[in-house]
């Protein structure tokens, strides 16, 4: 399996599941490279939006992957995913802090324990 998306490429994914916590290995761009999912998260883990962002980031990509969580109770969060540039996340995260939504700010980098 593999996703593509102009400026970032990653194919090869891999799941090793322990008994502790996950490990996903995929190549972004061509490089290899291995995340520790925490135990308890989904599949999805903000330590992937730091790994790609590193890798955009040495690709002087203007975009970034950004996070924002969404809470409805204690058994469902949303995650929300946003791929653009930091003056447009601004403007999008001023006009969630007057609203309603329970939508938490959009972030990136939100977890960088594994590199």
């Amino acid at each position: 399996s593999g996703i593509s998306g102009g400026e970032v490429e990653i194919t090869d994914i891999d799941e090793e599941t322990g008994i502790i916590n996950t490990t996903i290995t995929m190549k972004i761009n061509g490089k290899e490279t291995s995340i520790e999912v925490e135990d308890g998260d989904s599949i999805f883990d903000e330590n992937l939006v730091y790994q790609i962002n590193k890798v955009l980031k040495e690709n002087n990509s203007e975009k970034m992957f950004y996070c924002a969580v969404r809470e409805y109770d204690d058994d469902l969060n949303l995650i929300n995913i946003a791929y653009s540039n930091e003056s447009d996340i601004t403007k999008i995260n001023k006009v969630l802090n007057k609203s309603n939504l329970d939508i938490s700010n959009f972030k990136k980098d939100a977890k960088s324990t594994s590199i």
